[in-house]
């Protein structure tokens, strides 16, 4: 979906249907798997959570935009309303506001002509402050409505990525069991490496030999542990933001709202408790730089967050959580070739394949299973936005609250993405030790 999609569902009457969440049997979801796709499954919902972002700061835009002239209306009441001539120039200036949400309000507005019938001005007037206003309404509606469609298509890819995962674990079941029966030497002693962005670190190390491949399966125990550590730090900067209430926010000044936002800053940056800004797998000069759990893949990748070193005690809003690592460079590995493995080698690097696939599955389970607070939290803060230009009065510290709480929303609706990040990149890292196991396998003498 487009985000000018997203947009104009704020003020549709008839909404679209989105994507509705799926039965969580896991047997009765493996059904119609191969014909999906993990790669643009993956990236469709990488693009929804940068749409997200960028609907929230034009939701944000128009909304301020929409605000000044309602002043213009409530004032001009004051003297019978607007003039033919200045529903005109209204009436364009909420078409222009209005662009990215289709142009057009939750109300038609009054026409320019209305202004000038007997009594019109007036009544038309008001007809259009009616407009404006539940149009501001239905917009942060638009955006939580979307943030619950994100959520159902994280767990549809959940459900359809453990299916592949476990037709993986089983061909390298399969490929042990052959090649525990294989005899023979290997016929070339070098093959080429495919995936390689997959399969070497920063460093060059190759992660298709038995010892690397039994040391990832080893790790990967440790990956729905990783998931919810990260899930906890990202929960407990966000619990405040979701937990606001009218009563709490409608007399905050902006020193209340600093001092919230430094509390949320603090729940965060004290969870993530590995300082990784002198580490060239992750280091961004003049930013500091912590995670909370330990390197899952070759490539380093896993969630850290960041913000400027000056900031001692960083509020919530200098913070920016990333999903990162090295980034292995597949051209400078394309004429790559290892050592093929023997048939006792490809016995233990397969068995090792599949060991690892069993957890990942352990891990999807557990992310299908799991009572996210992350998926309510996202939903909560997105409501928070539009509670907060409702109820805020004070100018100063609603611009502020407002930018605090986008900001958690922002680690809101990444945290329900965070189990998807950590299963994709260590099964892609699967994928390619298995195709060496494979090619291995294919190079022996004798292989069936």
């Amino acid at each position: 979906m487009s985000i000018n999609n997203i947009l104009s569902q704020a003020v549709a009457d008839d909404e679209p249907k989105g994507n509705e969440m799926p039965n969580e049997d896991i047997i009765a979801a493996e059904a119609g798997l191969e014909a999906f796709s993990e790669a643009e499954a993956l990236f469709e919902v990488e693009k929804d959570l940068s749409d997200l972002e960028n609907a929230m700061e034009l939701t944000d835009t128009a909304i301020a935009g929409l605000e000044s002239m309602e002043d213009v209306l409530v004032a001009s009441q004051e003297n019978g309303g607007l003039s033919a001539a200045d529903a005109m120039m209204l009436n364009v200036a909420v078409g222009s506001v209005m662009a990215p949400f289709g142009g057009y309000t939750a109300k038609p507005m009054p026409s320019n002509e209305a202004f000038d019938e007997d009594g019109g001005r007036a009544a038309s007037t008001v007809a259009a402050n009616e407009a404006i206003k539940e149009t501001m309404v239905k917009m942060w509606d638009a955006v939580a409505k979307f943030i619950k469609d994100m959520i159902a298509k994280v767990q549809i890819w959940f459900n359809n990525n453990m299916g592949s995962i476990k037709r993986l674990g089983s061909s390298a079941d399969a490929l042990a069991q052959k090649a525990a029966t294989a005899k023979g030497t290997p016929k070339e002693a070098k093959l080429s490496v495919s995936m390689p962005e997959y399969i070497y670190d920063v460093d060059g190390e190759f992660y298709g030999t038995p010892a690397n491949v039994e040391a990832f399966a080893t790790a990967a125990k440790t990956l729905e542990s990783n998931i919810e550590a990260d899930s906890n730090a990202l929960d407990a900067a966000t619990e405040g933001a979701a937990g606001l209430t009218e009563e709490m926010i409608k007399g905050m000044s902006v020193e209340d709202v600093e001092k919230e936002s430094m509390v949320l800053g603090k729940a965060l940056a004290d969870q993530m408790s590995e300082d990784l800004s002198d580490n060239k797998a992750y280091k961004k000069e003049g930013f500091v730089v912590k995670s909370g759990v330990s390197k899952l893949t070759p490539s380093g990748a896993r969630a850290v967050i960041m913000y400027p070193a000056d900031k001692d005690e960083p509020a919530i809003t200098d913070i920016d959580v990333k999903w990162t690592g090295v980034v292995v460079d597949a051209k400078a590995h394309k004429d790559a070739s290892e050592d093929a493995l023997n048939s006792d080698e490809v016995v233990k690097a397969a068995s090792a394949i599949k060991a690892a696939s069993d957890l990942l599955v352990k891990a999807t389970e557990a992310r299908l299973k799991a009572k996210s607070k992350a998926d309510a939290y996202a939903k909560q803060v997105a409501k928070n936005l539009k509670m907060v230009d409702e109820a805020v009065e004070d100018s100063a510290a609603k611009a502020m609250l407002k930018a605090t709480v986008k900001e958690v929303s922002k680690l809101s609706t990444f945290n329900v993405s965070l189990g998807q990040k950590y299963i994709a990149a260590a099964g892609k890292v699967l994928s390619a030790q298995y195709s060496f196991a494979k090619a291995s396998y294919k190079n022996l003498e004798e292989a069936k």
